[in-house]
């Protein structure tokens, strides 16, 4: 199982391929936390259906790194979070023919997209990278609407 390219645990120990055999590849004692992890602490949820508009708006809690991956019918979002002390960064894969809103927490005055100021002192940029929409900030995150593509964005 450990070796197994599938990225969740299996109903059974054994991989059967035998036709008319029920055989689960997720079991529900490990999706139902697999889920509430990946949408809740990573944040990633989808906004339409398809995944066509998802967000990402972490709660890490007492957490300092987070990696998560979700499959979607458009692609595999791919996420890593990092947090230390007075900053924090987020690099995500937004997958083609989708967006993404970004809900980046505050760990200070300053956010950057792509090594970009995005956001300082309670001010979108007047500068933002292509495609990036700024949508609002509160005392906890400041938030984009970004195109397909890599993302890294980090407050301090």
């Amino acid at each position: 199982m450990v070796d197994s390219p599938l990225t969740t645990l299996w109903e059974h120990w054994e991989l059967v391929r035998t036709p008319g055999v029920y055989i689960s590849y997720n079991h529900m004692w490990s999706g139902g936390p697999l889920t509430l992890l990946s949408q809740y602490v990573a944040g990633i949820s989808p906004l339409e259906a398809g995944y066509t508009l998802f967000q990402v708006m972490p709660r890490m809690g007492p957490l300092r790194h987070i990696e998560a991956t979700v499959a979607s019918v458009r692609g595999a979002i791919e996420l890593t979070l990092d947090r230390k002390e007075g900053v924090f960064n987020m690099d995500v894969r937004v997958p083609e023919t989708t967006q993404a809103l970004l809900a980046v927490p505050r760990a200070g005055e300053s956010v950057q997209l792509n090594g970009r100021v995005a956001w300082r002192a309670g001010a979108a940029s007047a500068e933002l990278p292509p495609g990036v929409t700024f949508i609002d900030a509160d005392a906890e995150y400041v938030r984009f609407r970004v195109p397909a593509g890599r993302w890294q964005a980090q407050s301090r």
